[in-house]
């Protein structure tokens, strides 16, 4: 992953040179975006990516201000070993997925550049992956003590804001902050 980043951040200081062509966005413009996560969600559960966070975004513009985009994103964790205070070893993979939609709102006064933040109105779909270990000496019934919550299916809402910045007429590097797979994501836009 950081390889990625290291390119993707080479590759944006050699086009930062180039001179743009003129990339402002108008109705009817559609774009897709693809980014990786710098920050998972799930970095402070102190857990160990597996695949790191990727998210897919299919755009539509309304008007040169507004957007509506539809969300894709996954990714794949799990933590070390976690001892319970029943002395019991627990294990977990989560393969999380986020799908919804994203509306927004865009600046139109640089060239260049499109900034823009808006909200996610999106459904989470945990798929978590529980191994538990109990001592040898210890007697197991059907009736254990849980720690901690059972994951479900929900429905979220967050906000981000994010900037692009186009080196060429219909490719665009971009950066966005906010709760989604990621909480800080780098990618390409590109607008057919």
């Amino acid at each position: 992953m950081k390889n990625f980043v290291l390119i993707v951040c080479l590759t944006a200081v050699c086009f930062l040179n180039l001179s743009a062509q003129d990339a402002k966005m108008e109705a009817g413009d559609v774009t897709i975006s693809a980014g990786i996560g710098v920050i998972p969600t799930f970095f402070a559960d102190n857990s160990t990516t597996i695949v790191p966070p990727i998210s897919l975004r299919l755009g539509y513009r309304i008007s040169p201000m507004f957007s509506i985009s539809a969300y894709g994103g996954y990714s794949s964790s799990e933590t070390g070993e976690i001892i319970n205070p029943n002395e019991s070893i627990s294990e977990y993979r989560n393969d999380f997925l986020i799908i919804g939609l994203q509306p927004a709102i865009h600046s139109t006064y640089f060239d260049q550049w499109d900034i823009y933040g808006g909200f996610l109105m999106g459904y989470n779909i945990p798929m978590v992956d529980n191994t538990t270990t109990y001592p040898e000496d210890q007697i197991i019934d059907d009736v254990q003590p849980s720690f901690s919550r059972p994951a479900e299916n929900n429905i979220n809402f967050s906000g981000f804001i994010g900037a692009s910045y186009y080196f060429g007429k219909h490719t665009a590097l971009f950066a966005e902050v906010g709760y989604g797979v990621s909480l800080l994501n780098l990618g390409v836009n590109i607008k057919l």
